[in-house]
């Protein structure tokens, strides 16, 4: 779970409906945090098109995503400037 000394913060599987099926954070956080940051990770990833690259930024990290015929699995990165390649 680490790359470079740094470490994957979470990781989630979302359905194309927003619905969270898995989540799984690898570093302390407050349940209102996860809530808080699931929701708007979801619909950052939901709204955008599927031709589009699976590298984004999202506040001072990076997030990786994978589409699935029917769900989505997104993990935060580490904050860094280069890009995080994280294999499924």
């Amino acid at each position: 779970s680490c790359y470079g000394g740094k470490m994957i913060q979470f990781i989630l599987l979302i359905s194309r409906q927003g619905k969270t099926r898995l989540k799984k954070w690898f570093v302390p956080s407050m349940e209102r945090d996860q809530f808080r940051t699931i929701k708007e990770v979801s619909s950052l990833i939901l709204s955008r098109s599927p031709k589009v690259c699976n590298f984004l930024e999202w506040r001072d990290y990076k997030l990786v995503y994978k589409r699935y015929a029917r769900c989505r699995r997104a993990r935060r990165g580490v904050r860094v400037r280069r890009v995080l390649h994280v294999s499924a």
